[in-house]
């Protein structure tokens, strides 16, 4: 990872509202300007069976993670530019912590405007030192998904996901393993409530035969 800083205190506490609101259709030719995506990872957000949420989790979930720190320079630059004229971008500036009186025609940043986006204050990442009843985060899950990507056809099965579940998540994320059990365990979540505890996650992921490497997640 990159600046680890940078994507763990603003970009996952943030993400769900992030692939929410981000227009990569908007910002994709200057991302690409700017080498902070590579052509092959353009033609994948250029598909049109994806929709702009897809596209977004995407580049947030298997791009974002693997830039530099002058790489997260360039893109809160895009931001505040692309916000002048782009409504939803206003809002992840907010997400952010860009500073907002930056955006004006033209969408020019003041001078010290990316160190004020680099150094606004970290929302700290939710973690447990041991699993108990509580329910899974959003961020756990997207961790789990990150080291347990390979059995997600086997987690989802075990959280009673049905076969045809598993056919739509292959098609929605034709390329990627870690979006899919991501998207598997956010659908857990909302379906499950209160009942979608560490817990439970952690006895699905034993049957699965790939716990040992998901506790790690909840004992760090």
């Amino acid at each position: 990872m990159g600046d680890d800083d940078f994507y763990t205190n603003k970009i996952l506490p943030n993400l769900n509202q992030l692939t929410q609101t981000i227009r990569i259709d908007e910002i994709r030719q200057k991302l690409l300007q700017e080498r902070l995506i590579s052509p092959a990872n353009d033609q994948v957000l250029r598909e049109q069976k994806q929709t702009p949420t897809q596209r977004a989790t995407y580049f947030l979930n298997d791009l974002l993670p693997h830039w530099q720190p002058e790489d997260y320079s360039k893109f809160l630059t895009i931001i505040i530019e692309s916000a002048a004229t782009c409504p939803q971008h206003r809002t992840v500036a907010s997400l952010l912590e860009l500073p907002l009186s930056a955006i004006v025609d033209g969408g020019e940043m003041e001078n010290d405007g990316r160190q004020q986006a680099r150094n606004g204050a970290a929302v700290a990442a939710v973690r447990r030192k041991s699993p108990d009843n509580r329910e899974v985060t959003d961020l756990e899950c997207l961790e789990v998904s990150r080291v347990a990507s390979k059995k997600w056809m086997d987690i989802a099965l075990e959280l009673g996901f049905a076969s045809e579940d598993l056919v739509e998540y292959e098609t929605k994320y034709p390329h990627s393993l870690k979006n899919r059990l991501f998207e598997t365990l956010t659908d857990w979540k909302r379906r499950d409530g209160e009942k979608a505890t560490v817990a439970a996650l952690l006895d699905a992921c034993k049957r699965a035969d790939i716990d040992g490497v998901v506790k790690k997640v909840f004992t760090k």
